[in-house]
């Protein structure tokens, strides 16, 4: 994948998620859940479903959420990815959570 692709790729998981661990299908357009399938059949995100009754019906809820990645399976996924770049995603990675929601409050 070339830089370009991967950085509007990462954007838009980026701006569907805003910082929450999963989204809801239902609330995605056909153009993102269509990206959604092809970086689950990559293996960066995975999908849960859940049911629940709605006026006596039984129904089903399917929720997306990132995948957490080994280092090794990381560089496996990111092998077209200069070493430089692969160095930077570990040190972000390795940054507590709470460091992340900062902006949130």
């Amino acid at each position: 994948m070339l830089r370009e692709d991967a950085d509007a790729t990462a954007d838009v998981v980026s701006s569907v998620f805003r910082g929450e661990d999963e989204v809801n299908d239902e609330d995605l357009d056909k153009e993102v859940r269509a990206l959604f399938y092809t970086l689950e059949q990559q293996n960066l995100l995975g999908i849960r479903r859940t049911e629940y009754k709605f006026e006596g019906q039984t129904r089903r809820a399917y929720f997306w959420r990132m995948k957490e990645m080994r280092d090794e399976d990381l560089e496996r996924t990111l092998a077209g990815i200069s070493r430089d770049d692969l160095e930077a995603i570990k040190v972000y990675r390795a940054l507590p959570q709470e460091l992340w929601n900062r902006g949130k409050n």
